[in-house]
């Protein structure tokens, strides 16, 4: 899906569900229920550790393991980010908004307009297996980042358009 967003001049690039909002998705909730579990358990902690008495120990044993699984999580969210779900236009900073949906969290990278070398559906090679074109974002170093199966060839042309606007407008 393409469009404006609303009172600016930035164009997104996105699969339908991830046009408006990117918040939380599948197991994105992961952390505030993580929080739910945390905050019962650090209260009496805190505030009354006489009461906790013997279950002391348990009680720090699953903080403990709450807080090695939290680590765990926040590693994989940095290691993988997941696909991307969205690109905005950002032409007053001449960059691009990339939103990345990980299987734990959203993540954003910026890029500038001037490392992007198209936009575009991918070729299709003789010979192989039917393999259906997929839109994808270049960049000028040669690293390639597929977008959402979603987005047709006619929003990839218009947006490769949009782009060629901003980094003009950018660069006056």
């Amino acid at each position: 899906m393409l469009g404006v967003l609303d009172g600016s001049d930035r164009w997104r690039l996105a699969s339908p569900q991830h046009f408006e909002g990117e918040g939380y998705r599948g197991l994105h909730a992961f952390v505030p229920a993580m929080l739910g579990v945390l905050v019962p358990l650090l209260v009496p902690l805190v505030f009354a550790p006489a009461l906790v008495g013997k279950a002391l120990p348990l009680l720090l044993a699953l903080l403990l393991a709450m807080l090695a699984f939290a680590a765990c999580v926040a590693v994989y969210s940095m290691l993988f980010k997941g696909d991307v779900v969205s690109i905005t236009i950002l032409p007053d900073s001449g960059r691009l908004c990339l939103v990345h949906s990980g299987l734990f969290a959203n993540a954003t990278t910026h890029i500038p307009l001037a490392e992007v070398a198209t936009v575009d559906m991918s070729p299709t090679q003789p010979g192989r297996r039917y393999q259906p074109a997929f839109p994808r974002l270049v960049l000028s170093d040669g690293r390639m980042m597929r977008l959402p199966e979603e987005i047709t060839r006619g929003e990839v042309i218009a947006f490769r358009g949009r782009i060629e606007e901003a980094r003009r407008k950018h660069a006056k």
